[in-house]
């Protein structure tokens, strides 16, 4: 979003080797994570929603 918008952030991340995008391309690899992180969280909230349910019915 933010680093297809501004060229000089996104020549800032490549040039800064301790950033977040330790990857050739920091552009794609940041897209990557932050969907993954976003399935993660959707995952483990429908799990634990199923569980409580479980628990609720057994007792």
């Amino acid at each position: 979003m933010v680093f297809l918008e501004n060229p000089k952030l996104g020549s800032f991340l490549a040039r800064e080797p301790r950033s977040v995008f330790s990857t050739e391309n920091p552009h794609r690899s940041g897209k990557g994570r932050r969907r993954k992180k976003k399935k993660k969280i959707e995952e483990g909230g429908k799990r634990r929603k199923k569980t409580v349910k479980k628990e609720e019915a057994k007792g």
